[in-house]
């Protein structure tokens, strides 16, 4: 029991570590399955450029060793990626218990939540990449909803749906109001994830907080993704 609580728990150090990864080299055009010697380089300081040592980039861990600044220059380091890979590991800690131990659902919908964790953090400064993450997690969505259904019409049906509400939605609206309006994306992806029933609950809150000028975009957003992952986690999974 103990190893399995630790090697779940490594399991999200790593893939925090990855998808921190992922935030760094996204929005900068920087290859993610390794590294292009045209555009980046080994592990380094991004303002002074110092080779990092091995020491200076465990996950997490790094954050408390320099603490929390370049050893070289000085500068201070964002802590948003130390964030995520805290999230991250939470969450697979997490999981590990909700889902009673390793399974292809605890695989895919620990991807899910970390790519919902990543396109937190991406909407504000690329949404072309949070929408990457996006896709990702609903056709993560399509192959755990194919697995626990036995049947790809369940999610295909509530995808359709969704995506009719999404076109009549986007019919009305010209193109600036449509590329304001982020959360619209969340139709779609709950399309994927949630049958009818939950889905029309999710997008009942969805538009709710669309009339609400006073909370803004960003954190209706964060908010709709916190509670889609909820919805899928609590209500969908069994």
């Amino acid at each position: 029991m103990i190893l399995n609580c630790i090697f779940a728990l490594i399991i999200g150090v790593l893939l925090g570590n990855f998808t921190s990864t992922v935030l760094f080299r996204l929005p900068r055009k920087i290859p993610i399955h390794g590294y292009n010697p045209k555009l980046g380089k080994v592990p380094h300081c991004s303002t002074c450029g110092h080779t990092l040592k091995f020491y200076e980039y465990l996950p997490m861990l790094s954050w408390v060793s320099t603490r929390g600044r370049c050893n070289y220059c000085g500068v201070k380091i964002n802590p948003e990626y130390t964030i995520l890979e805290v999230f991250i590991s939470i969450l697979a800690f997490i999981l590990y218990f909700f889902t009673s131990g390793f399974s292809e659902e605890y695989i895919l919908l620990l991807f899910s939540g970390a790519g919902l964790i990543l396109s937190c953090f991406l909407i504000d400064k690329a949404k072309t990449d949070a929408d990457k993450a996006l896709f990702m997690v609903g056709i993560l969505g399509s192959i755990f909803r194919t697995l626990s259904e036995g049947t790809i019409f369940g999610w295909l049906t509530s995808f359709l749906f969704a995506y009719f509400i999404y076109a009549f939605i986007t019919s009305k609206l010209d193109g600036k109001k449509v590329a304001e309006y982020y959360s619209l994306r969340f139709i779609l992806l709950s399309g994927v994830w949630l049958s009818i029933p939950y889905l029309l609950a999710y997008l009942l809150v969805l538009f709710l907080l669309t009339i609400i000028k006073e909370i803004p975009q960003y954190r209706k957003n964060i908010f709709l993704i916190a509670l889609l992952y909820i919805f899928i986690i609590v209500v969908e999974y069994k």
